[in-house]
Parts: structure tokens; sequence; C-alpha cells
């Protein structure tokens, strides 16, 4: 009897110390988000990220989320990755110019491709393996990179109805950035700088007349509330992004292989939010025209403006790059920019615009080729 207890009791100690042996080697990743369940980002991309790091990882790291703001807002959250406050988290660089100014001037390029897939992959292939000063801002920034998703064009969502170009002049319109304020002042109108997660009370207040955002805001936002027309003015895809930005010792704590899940999780969440967001555009789109708010395609006097606006766009990048970013040498991640997106719309056309396609190309195209043991260190 006492040889059978005594092996039951070794049994139970190895178990004991194997259970313990796991928990201690489990890893829970704390991440802020600032926006809601329902946005596109979270939904199709930061649940999805978590479910697959999960899985994949067999339950040895898993990501807590805090969304709505409740760890860090959006301004706040590329500073609270690095201190530590937590290990990962969405940081939107386009807040951070100065800090990140070759991948602020990657998102000046927005009228380089529309369509919010292919922007995806062209914007994470350019950022991930061909430039290096970018990975070099974000080392300092304390941020990893691990990839970007793009939205599709925006829209403006107007309190007021606009007819024409004189309809707009005057009016306070929330902008997205550089390439969108330009925009803004093209057609006359003047461009304020607020969050998108503030839009709504924005505009509710009159802080703004309209707001230059994705359609899905509509929805998403609740900006229908406020909103009477809406313009569909298909001035470019906005890409200044690092969905999954991660803490540079919450990276290095992680192994090759959990760091490889992480990236090919962080790649199909990207893809996913970029689907969503088209998706939820339309949804919006068609729901509020059931609302009876006026959806139009912009009229030719629009266009007129739009075509000159994309233009000088295109024409003043290289002094853009050089004079207002600081981009030494900007050629070259121009020519980069416009080759991806042409390789990447090649391939969207030949998988059919299929979005699990596009996800197992890109994973075997750029995600497979990274070094994870130098990656992000």
């Amino acid at each position: 009897m006492s040889i059978i207890r005594t092996a039951c009791s070794a049994l139970i100690a190895a178990g004991l110390v194997a259970g313990m042996s796991a928990a201690a080697s489990a890893k829970e990743l704390k991440a802020s988000v600032h926006l809601p369940p329902k946005n596109n980002t979270v939904a199709d991309g930061w649940e999805p990220f978590a479910e697959q790091v999960k899985a994949a990882t067999a339950g040895e790291v898993t990501v807590k989320l805090f969304l709505g703001g409740s760890l860090l807002g959006p301004k706040a959250a590329s500073e609270g990755i690095r201190d530590g406050v937590v290990d990962l988290g969405y940081v939107i660089v386009g807040y951070h110019p100065a800090e990140f100014p070759h991948t602020a001037f990657i998102n000046d390029m927005a009228a380089i491709g529309t369509n919010a897939v292919i922007v995806t992959a062209a914007t994470t292939e350019l950022i991930m393996t061909q430039c290096e000063p970018c990975l070099v801002e974000y080392k300092q920034r304390g941020n990893v990179y691990t990839g970007t998703y793009a939205v599709p064009p925006m829209v403006i969502m107007s309190t007021k109805m606009i007819d024409s170009p004189d309809d707009i002049k005057g009016l306070k319109i929330r902008s997205a950035g550089a390439a969108w304020d330009n925009f803004v002042n093209a057609v006359g109108a003047t461009p304020v700088n607020v969050p998108s997660s503030e839009q709504y009370e924005a505009m509710s207040r009159g802080v703004v007349d309209a707001s230059f955002h994705v359609a899905a805001s509509l929805k998403t936002y609740g900006l229908w509330d406020m909103t009477k027309d809406v313009l569909l003015v298909n001035v470019g895809a906005y890409r200044a992004i690092n969905t999954f930005a991660f803490n540079p010792d919450s990276w290095s704590d992680l192994t090759d292989d959990q760091r490889r899940i992480v990236l090919e999780a962080a790649s199909d969440a990207n893809f996913g939010i970029a689907a969503g967001y088209i998706r939820t555009d339309n949804e919006a789109l068609k729901e509020s025209q059931d609302k009876g708010i006026r959806v139009q395609e912009i009229s030719d006097a629009f266009k007129a403006i739009r075509a000159d606006y994309v233009a000088n766009e295109k024409k003043g990048l290289i002094t853009k790059g050089k004079e207002t970013r600081g981009v030494a040498n900007p050629e070259p991640l121009i020519e980069q920019m416009s080759a991806l997106v042409d390789k990447w719309t090649a391939i969207y056309e030949e998988v059919g615009g299929d979005v699990d396609a596009m996800r197992a190309r890109f994973k075997t195209d750029v995600i497979s080729k990274i070094d994870v043991s130098t990656y992000g260190k």
C-alpha cells in the first residue's frame, strides 16, 4: 500500500508541477483600444485577433481587451505602449506626424490606391519590408509595428445640404489628416482636427458642420442623427495606422513561434477590418437613404475640384516629403507604394477580390519571410 500511495503522490506532485509550469509560462497581454465594441476595428479586427492568438498558441498567449478608451485615449496610446501601461494597443500614427514622419508621408500618398483591401496589403508590405526608416521611427518611439489596415475612401457627412461648391464654402469640417485637410481647403471649407471618437459630439454641439470620415461612422458612431447630406468625394484611402502596436519588452518576451503567430493574426485581422469597413460603409449608406438622408455622387463642379486636388497632391508629394515631413529621399517611397499598389491590385483581380485568398497570399509572400528572431528588436 505504501508503494501505491507513494506512486500516487508522485503522480499528483508531477501533475501539480506541470500545471504550475503551464500557468507560469502563460502570458496575458493587456491591450488598449479607444474604440467601442461595434466599431469595425474592434469587431472585425481586435476580437478575431485575440481569438486567433489564443487558439494558435493553445492558450499560452491571451489578449485582454480594454475598449472605449478605458485605459488610453487615441492620442495617448503610443506613449502608453512605450511606457508599458499596456502590452499592446491601437495607434493612429496620423496623430503623431512629427514622431513618425515617414509613415505620415506614406499617408500623404492617399491618392495612390483607393481600395482598402489592396492598400492594406501594399502599406503593410512597404513599411514592414521596404522602409527601414519607418521601422527605426517605431523603435525610437517604443512601438513595434505589426501591420496596417486602410479604410475605404472617406465621405463628407454634413448637417447642411450641399448642392454645389458654393454651399460648402466656409463650413467647418472634421478632417482626417493632411491629405484630407488639403481637399477641405480646396473646396473653400475649414478643416478641424477632431478624433473620430469625438466626431459625434463635435457635430451635435456645432463645433463642426460636417465630418470627413468613413461612411460606416453614420452607423457605428450614430452620425445619421445629425447628418442630412452625404457627399461621396472619393479622394483616397487613409493608411496611417499601427493596428496592433506592441511594447518592445512585451514583444521580446514572446517566443519566435509566438511572434510569428501574432504577425499572422495581425495580418489576418487587418484584412478583416478593411473588408469590414467596406461592408459597413455600404450598409450605412443604404440605411441612411432609408432614413431619408441624401447620399449623392459629387457634381461635375466638385469633380473638377477633385481632379485638380489629386493632380496637385501627386505633383507636390516630393516637396511635401522633403519640406513638410523632413524625409530626405521621398522618391523611392513614392515609387515603392505605386509598385506595391499595382502588385496587390493584380493579385486582388487574380483572386476575384476574395479576402481569404488575399490573407493567404500575404502570409506566403510577406509574413513568412520575416525573421521573427530579429524583427522588432
